[in-house]
């Protein structure tokens, strides 16, 4: 069963956070050890994640198409980029209800424009950071934490939310059909249709995600800087070892969590049963 989808904007906003959100990471990697050893979470741009369709949902453009000229079509053409209509010299009132078809595909194709320049911007400058709610999912496990063999850390929500690194924190949701955004749909309507929605396949996932805004730079060094948040040793609130972790990643990571009195747990299978439980060992 996948979760009603929300009725509004507003309502998506509004769900309450869960307390504890998951990492799932692999401590041959070292990138991924940076989570504990440095304190470190990477923020990864649009165009780096593994969907493809991920936060780049298409506008549906056949509303206005089919309207055409009308009085509220030349008024929101206007209010998004009305000096450069009148800078092609259109006026307003001579434009509402035109029959004129070069016309409206004209306007059509400045809209459709301006919102790919837009997409291109989003796919490098906005980062997207994934949670998941669970951390006893077995394909999380396999997928995100090299088979079992990795570990998994859990965040104070909460902490992540107040530190004002994000510009939005919200779960996923999983419809069974792709969305309906319409091109002039307001921005927490767009927000929420495009960078909250992917494809029911993922909904094992079960992913809670926070959003970052990267600035321009000309220098990619300093771009790049902008990808990673630091954060400090209360902000995980737990971790958890992988049922098949090796003796070896087990004992590092002890030490390492150890350090900062972060609590420990120990991946388990449930006797009879294709599910995990789990148990503190430090």
């Amino acid at each position: 069963m996948y979760e009603e989808y929300p009725k509004s904007s507003k309502e998506v906003m509004n769900k309450r956070h869960p307390k504890t959100i998951y990492k799932f990471r692999d401590w041959n990697n070292s990138h991924h050890k940076r989570i504990l050893q440095n304190n470190e979470l990477y923020v990864p741009s649009v165009n780096q994640l593994n969907d493809p369709f991920d936060c780049l949902i298409k506008y549906d453009y056949s509303e206005i198409e089919n309207e055409g000229l009308s009085k509220r079509v030349i008024n929101l053409y206007f209010e998004e980029f009305g000096n450069k209509i009148s800078e092609l010299g259109y006026n307003k009132k001579e434009l509402i209800n035109n029959s004129d078809s070069n016309i409206q595909l004209t306007l059509l194709n400045l809209k459709k424009y301006y919102d790919g320049v837009f997409e291109k911007n989003r796919e490098k400058h906005l980062g997207v950071i994934s949670f998941s709610k669970i951390w006893n999912n077995l394909l999380m496990w396999s997928h995100y934490s090299n088979s079992h063999k990795g570990f998994c850390v859990g965040f104070n929500t909460q902490k992540l939310i107040n530190s004002r690194k994000f510009e939005n924190g919200c779960k996923v949701f999983y419809p069974q059909n792709y969305p309906l955004v319409k091109p002039f749909d307001n921005d927490v309507e767009k927000i929420t249709s495009i960078f909250y929605n992917k494809s029911n396949d993922w909904s094992y996932e079960e992913e809670y995600r926070m959003i970052k805004l990267f600035g321009f730079h000309r220098n990619n060094d300093e771009f790049k800087k902008q990808k990673i948040f630091y954060f400090e040793d209360n902000f995980i609130s737990e971790v958890i070892l992988g049922w098949k972790i090796s003796k070896e990643h087990r004992e590092e990571l002890l030490i390492e969590c150890n350090k900062k009195n972060i609590p420990v747990y120990q991946i388990e299978a449930v006797s009879n049963n294709f599910k995990l439980s789990r148990e503190r060992i430090n």
